[in-house]
């Protein structure tokens, strides 16, 4: 089995995707318990989320964002 280390460019969008989750529920003036409630989860699930998201799915990050009234979408990039 091989081990997958991530580059620095990977940790720094890692990074910058844990603080926008952050903005996103602070700019809507929400708290972890109201985003958890809207996504039909417990409180710890979304802390959980906001601290290490390399688990997270595209359809966790949909939810969330949605709960947080923001839409998101994929990009593609060369």
């Amino acid at each position: 089995m091989t081990s997958m280390t991530l580059s620095e460019d990977d940790i720094s969008e890692e990074v910058a995707l844990l603080r926008q989750l952050t903005q996103w529920r602070e700019s809507a003036g929400l708290s972890r318990a109201q985003v958890a409630e809207r996504m039909g989860v417990k409180p710890p699930a979304i802390s959980r989320l906001e601290r290490n998201i390399t688990r997270a799915t595209w359809n966790t990050l949909r939810r969330y964002a949605e709960a947080c009234g923001v839409k998101i979408a994929l990009t593609n990039r060369p």
